[in-house]
């Protein structure tokens, strides 16, 4: 873990706001939104599904690897 201005930081926690901040954003750009506006086009009823479901999945994904390292942290017995 780092310290950084006296708050503890583990990899797992810089790794998800890293993700978060570039990668995610980048990703949805260049890839995602023009994959959902050409399928929109195509068969606007399954695209729009397609895209309420994935973006359901990640943020639960995101949530818990959020809530992981905290988990850890937890159970290592500091407080």
């Amino acid at each position: 873990m780092r310290a950084l201005s006296g708050l503890q930081v583990s990899s797992i926690q810089l790794l998800l706001a890293a993700l978060i901040a570039f990668v995610w954003p980048v990703y949805d750009h260049f890839i995602d939104w023009p994959r959902f506006q050409r399928e929109l086009r195509e068969k606007p009823n399954s695209a729009r599904f397609r895209e309420y479901r994935w973006t359901i999945l990640l943020q639960w994904v995101l949530a818990s690897g959020g809530a992981l390292p905290l988990a850890l942290y937890r159970r290592a017995g500091t407080r």
